[in-house]
């Protein structure tokens, strides 16, 4: 949902009132056509969409490449840079694979196993704490891992067992064509088999270390290690092939039999055409450790001290990738995806502006509305589990905008009121609340049936915002200086809650519906609430600036928990500093929030509205400029809260909703 603070209703409301002048109001919200994206000083320059082939009006396909390394480095690559993840670990990984991009396995030192679900990486219980070293798999269902003193893993969708792999030397390999035809390699010329029953050691003449093993049938197996050594297997026997180098090969990957490479010490790089083997050129002499791609022309090498490599059909390149940790082992997948947008709600043009979020670019416009205030999403999906439908408050009623085609719902004519501020909707989409400047908490009981409407709770004076519970079964809301809850199967108060800090304004309530966290806006304090055990457990005191002028406005909290992210804005323009501040805390739990140190000044810019993309790996911020008629959107990366880029807007932004 998108709110903006309550002290900033009022400047909105006047304009309302004063609707023919109301453009000289906002400083900073001037009407406007143009909107430019724009990149902030160090950040990249340039945004290219990642590599596309339409597939439908709204299908792409997406190439999407992680590499992880040591001390628990993960890299996603955006399509035109290389971001750092947060992947909650800091043990050294060194394997990675997946079925798609939100279901990837990594792993790695003491028995370390992380699951991606493209929000977050969380931890796996692996029943083990010997080193693992490979992991892959023929289905989300089927996945095993490999590691030391013949350590192998299998996953069944559910948990990790082991299996008997007849070996205690160390293994580092493994692929296969089928979930009873794979293959492991490990130290001593280890190579293992299994037949879907069980694991077997095969007959070669290799006596060295085989770190990698990969193939485009059961009859074209390739198997790498030291001193330049490349093993295939032709479906009956290994035998050794001339590899034309004493290099240390680590990596082996390829698009077909006549298409594959290998890389090794000293940056070497091999290329294999079906009939022999040939040394490749590239720039660079860092050791290479892995080696995979998406097709023959995007290709990824990683290796020591940062060192990323991509091939692009024709020649190798390096690749800036903001770390120079040792990069163990890269994966990659190309895919059909469905185009996720983010949108810009225009308090100037009274439309949403819609922005492909590959490459930051607007498509197109929805209009219908006459003076915007917030958003939310349905719980109701289109193709691609995105939502199906935008509700917006529009001064005096809500409109509602059919995402699948981007255009305004004119069959739902939505309900009327006065000064339409914040709206949720219940997880099974059938309910709506939403409130007026009236102080009256309303209740649309059939969201297909616009006119079912009740009034809720009159004379609670101003509403300042409201929250549900994750599971819709109760509503949090803000009134002068205090804070009630009511359950929404019968609306009545429940008397069990009471809290009345000094000034409460912002809620949030983690994905758990454990803990709501209240923003008391004039003490600078963030109050944690325990939603099961019905008290306050805790105030936290926020170090937002030595200037206290400074004020909490909205709250967003990620999917998994862990973090908060919190706007804070100046309540005195005219006074220095006269920016916006975002800070970010890390929760925990059992409640705990720790302010980050890192904090992110909007200068001079203050934000309206901060919205988290789905996987978690963006803020959209919207902000306008006190005194001036620009306004701009940041896009702040999360792993580290920088700037990642800026989107600049004379439409005045007082909103964003992103999927």
């Amino acid at each position: 949902m998108i709110k903006r603070h309550k002290h900033l209703f009022f400047v909105i409301l006047l304009l309302v009132m004063a609707y023919p002048v109301f453009m000289i109001a906002l400083p900073g919200c001037a009407s406007g056509t143009g909107v430019v994206a724009s990149a902030p000083g160090t950040p990249p320059t340039s945004f290219p969409a990642i590599p596309t082939t339409p597939q439908t009006p709204e299908q792409t396909q997406t190439i999407s490449t992680f590499v992880v390394g040591q001390n628990g480095t993960i890299l996603r690559y955006s399509g035109t840079s290389w971001l750092k993840m947060n992947s909650g670990n800091t043990d050294s990984l060194y394997g990675i694979w997946g079925t798609s991009s939100s279901n990837i396995f990594a792993v790695g030192y003491n028995g370390t196993i992380l699951h991606y679900d493209s929000i977050s990486w969380s931890k796996m219980d692996s029943g083990t704490t010997q080193q693992l070293n490979g992991v892959w798999g023929t289905a989300s269902n089927d996945v095993l891992a490999v590691g030391n003193n013949g350590t192998i893993l299998r996953y069944n969708g559910t948990s990790w067992s082991k299996m008997i792999s007849e070996t205690t030397n160390d293994l580092y390999g493994i692929w296969g064509t089928s979930s009873n035809d794979i293959f492991a390699t490990g130290t001593w010329g280890t190579i293992l088999h299994y037949n879907g029953t069980s694991w077997s050691k095969m007959t070669s003449e290799a006596t060295v270390y085989l770190p990698w093993i990969w193939g485009t049938a059961n009859n074209d197996v390739f198997a790498i290690g030291p001193l330049g050594i490349i093993l295939h297997y032709n479906g009956v026997s290994w035998s050794g092939m001339e590899s034309e180098t004493l290099s240390w090969l680590s990596g082996i990957w390829g698009t077909s039999s006549s298409n594959v490479f290998a890389i090794g010490s000293g940056g070497k790089i091999l290329h294999y055409d079906g009939t022999s083997w040939s040394v490749m050129t590239s720039e660079n002499t860092q050791a290479l450790t892995k080696v995979w791609g998406s097709s023959s022309n995007n290709i990824f090498a990683v290796g020591d001290n940062g060192t990323i490599l991509n091939y692009n059909g024709t020649s190798w390149s390096k690749m800036n990738a903001g770390t120079m940790e040792n990069l163990n082992s890269v994966w990659s997948i190309s895919e059909n995806t469905f185009k996720k947008y983010a949108y810009i709600l225009n308090l100037n043009n009274f439309d949403i502006a819609i922005f492909d979020m590959d490459n930051f670019t607007s498509t197109k416009n929805m209009s219908g509305l006459s003076m915007p205030r917030n958003m939310c999403f349905s719980n109701t999906k289109r193709a691609g589990n995105l939502p199906k439908y935008l509700y917006v408050t529009n001064t005096v009623n809500i409109k509602r905008f059919n995402l699948a085609n981007q255009s305004l719902d004119s069959s739902w004519n939505g309900p009327d009121g006065i000064n339409v501020l914040d709206l949720e909707i219940t997880p099974d989409d059938k309910h709506l609340y939403y409130t007026d400047g009236m102080g009256v908490l309303k209740y649309l009981s059939n969201i297909d049936f616009p006119t079912s409407v009740q009034s809720l709770l009159p004379g609670y004076g101003f509403i300042y915002d409201i929250a549900l519970t994750p599971d819709g079964s109760g509503l949090f809301f803000t009134y002068n200086n205090n804070i009630a809850f009511i359950k929404t199967s019968d609306h009545t108060i429940n008397s069990d809650i009471s809290i009345t800090p000094d000034d409460p304004d912002r809620i949030a309530i983690n994905s758990a519906g454990t803990y709501a966290y209240i923003g008391d806006s004039f003490n600078d304090k963030i109050i944690v609430f325990n939603i099961v055990a019905k008290n306050v457990e805790k105030t936290i005191n926020l170090n937002i600036d030595t200037n206290d002028n400074f004020k909490i406005g909205k709250i967003v909290i990620s999917k998994d928990g862990s973090k908060a992210y919190v706007i804070c804005y100046n309540l005195t323009p005219t006074a220095a500093p006269n920016y916006g501040k975002i800070i970010r805390l890390s929760l925990d739990s059992a409640g705990g929030v720790t302010q980050d140190a890192v904090k992110i000044n909007l200068n001079p810019y203050y934000a309206n509205d901060i919205f988290l993309s789905s996987d978690g790996q963006y803020l959209w911020v919207a902000c306008c400029v006190y005194g001036g008629f620009n306004s701009k959107i940041f896009v702040i990366q999360t792993s580290d809260m920088s700037i990642y880029n800026t989107i600049d807007s004379t439409n005045g932004p007082v909103g964003v909703a992103v999927e």
